[in-house]
């Protein structure tokens, strides 16, 4: 229609609206009438500290590129960035956006028993480690097949940068269910100074890497920085929201992924530093290096943690078709102490 950029624009408020009109259309809720200015302390009380807390945690989603943009004003680190962010947070975010959104809900209900609620947030946070810290690693170890398969030449600089978002996604998936856990238990001034020291800390490490890295590796350190920093923020966030319970329960969870999916990825790194750097070569390291760490990782857990393997059993039968459970189930079978 000739709108040009607003074509990418108008879509998004348009079909909020569509969104709005068809939730309140199945949810039906009830809408009364006067103000109640009694209640506004509350709700605006916590409004506010969500909205800082959401405010911190935006300038981390966007700090890296306009630190480097600033910087480096004439140089494509800032795109690089931005480019391997957008990259390399896709596949977390698919798992941790739908988690938390089945999550908080979830726990809000139980928020006064504190037994089931520690109980479910160990659960959820020990499915998604099961399943996302294999996804990171991998992601990061094929980062230069990756690149090179299905970009061009370009972008071939991005390679480091792409490794380490990889990595630090790992961090993600502990923090999402402690964030659903404080927001639940309506502690939004804990999420709100939480995101706050995160944030400073988070820019300051990424502004110090962008001074003092060369330039043609300044948009792989800033990232490296920023990365540790979400690594350390992922468990600090769980151990806050779950408390004394946190500290022993993150090493379990952490621990038996972490160490099968180190096993695992041996042949994929072999491959990736042993074969040429060719398109036909990076395909086969791709297909092969993600078959292996499958197997390898899925027996290991097996092996080494049964009630997660159960859990991870069970689940996927759960949510797969009806018709592919009965494939599902003899794919991962349960053990039978479980069944």
């Amino acid at each position: 229609m000739g709108l040009g950029a607003l074509s990418i624009i108008l879509p998004q408020p348009i079909l909020a609206l569509i969104r709005l009109a068809i939730y309140w259309h199945k949810a039906k809720p009830r809408i009364r009438h006067g103000p109640r200015p009694s209640r506004w302390k509350y709700l605006l009380g916590d409004t506010a500290a969500m909205l800082v807390g959401s405010i911190a945690f935006m300038l981390t989603y966007q700090g890296g590129q306009i630190i480097l943009g600033r910087l480096y004003p004439l140089s494509v680190a800032a795109g690089i960035y931005y480019f391997c962010t957008v990259l390399a947070d896709q596949s977390v975010r698919v798992l941790v956006n739908n988690l938390g959104g089945v999550l908080l809900p979830a726990l809000s209900r139980i928020q006064d028993d504190r037994e089931r609620i520690t109980k479910a947030l160990v659960n959820a946070t020990g499915l998604l480690l099961l399943v996302g810290v294999p996804m990171c690693a991998i992601q990061a170890v094929l980062a230069g097949p990756l690149i090179r398969v299905f970009f061009n030449d370009k972008w071939l600089p991005a390679i480091g940068c792409f490794a380490a978002m990889s990595v630090a996604a790992i961090g993600r998936l502990a923090l999402c269910p402690a964030e659903s856990m404080l927001i639940a238990q309506g502690r939004f001034r804990t999420y709100m100074t939480l995101a706050i020291v995160y944030a400073a800390v988070f820019l300051g490490s990424m502004g110090l890497a962008a001074y003092f890295s060369p330039e043609d590796e300044v948009a792989t350190w800033v990232a490296a920085s920023g990365g540790a920093c979400l690594l350390v923020m992922g468990p600090i966030a769980f151990v806050l929201a779950m408390g004394r319970e946190g500290v022993r329960s993150i090493g379990r969870l952490l621990g038996v992924p972490i160490a099968a999916t180190a096993v695992s990825l041996i042949p994929a790194g072999v491959m990736v530093y042993t074969l040429p750097r060719t398109n036909m070569a990076g395909v086969m390291t791709i297909a092969v290096g993600t078959l292996c760490c499958g197997a390898i990782y899925l027996t290991l857990i097996r092996l080494l943690a049964p009630l997660s393997w159960d859990q991870l059993a069970v689940r996927t039968a759960a949510v797969a078709p009806a018709r592919f459970r009965p494939l599902v189930s003899r794919l991962l079978p349960a053990h039978r102490a479980a069944s």
